[in-house]
């Protein structure tokens, strides 16, 4: 039987370790049960679908839309910072249940990252930065669901790999900013996150907590 259940994503910590380039998007951790069962996730900066197809096999689709931008004033220079994040992703998995009604899932999957930074000094453009790059994500799901609540521990791993981008910004400001470690490089971040939910068992409000730590850099 087809079910469909709604997840509103209330609050979303992410704390991550490239901080001008990267946005890690909300984890999709859908702990599904059975064939038909279909989950959606909305929230301000992200959205998530995850569909049962069968008893055991789950597809996932993933993406982020993320806007951020800041206002400082030193020595009467206005410098307005903005920067979006683009993320695109699709995947697809294992799932199962345990005798003690714990939930374990495996999903894998890949996509596409865009990252657009624009900085301002007294409304005057000082630079821009375009990445775009390729993603891939492994991600281990185990947790419990029933019709009020739902917890879950997600160790996900997520590999990114930028081509070379296109900027206007001098040698310093990249190296300052590091920006200049982006480009023609694979980097692989750990991401775990603790995911709570509760509510109905239609409707539910979600909140994460997590870090995105960054182990290795290759190229």
């Amino acid at each position: 039987m087809k079910k469909i259940f709604l997840i509103i994503v209330c609050m979303s910590f992410m704390f991550k370790s490239c901080k001008t380039a990267y946005k890690p998007n909300a984890v999709n951790v859908p702990l599904l049960q059975e064939k038909g069962e279909a989950k959606v996730y909305v929230s301000f900066n992200d959205y998530q679908l995850a569909y049962a197809a069968t008893n055991h096999i789950g597809v996932m689709i993933n993406g982020q839309n993320f806007k951020r931008s800041t206002t400082s004033t030193i020595n009467g220079d206005v410098s307005d910072f903005k920067q979006t994040n683009n993320v695109f992703e699709a995947g697809v998995g294992y799932f199962g249940k345990t005798k003690k009604s714990l939930i374990y899932e495996l999903y894998g999957g890949l996509g596409f990252a865009k990252t657009k930074i624009i900085d301002k000094n007294s409304s005057v453009i000082t630079g821009t930065y375009n990445a775009s790059g390729l993603k891939f994500f492994v991600q281990p799901n185990i947790g419990f669901t029933s019709n009020g609540f739902d917890i879950a521990l997600s160790p996900r791993l997520t590999g990114l790999y930028y081509g070379d981008p296109k900027t206007e910004f001098s040698s310093a400001y990249l190296s300052n900013s590091k920006l200049d470690q982006i480009g023609n490089k694979a980097h692989l971040f750990l991401e775990p996150v603790v995911t709570i939910r509760g509510g109905f068992k239609y409707l539910k409000l979600q909140t994460q907590l997590g870090f995105s730590a960054k182990l290795l850099l290759f190229g």
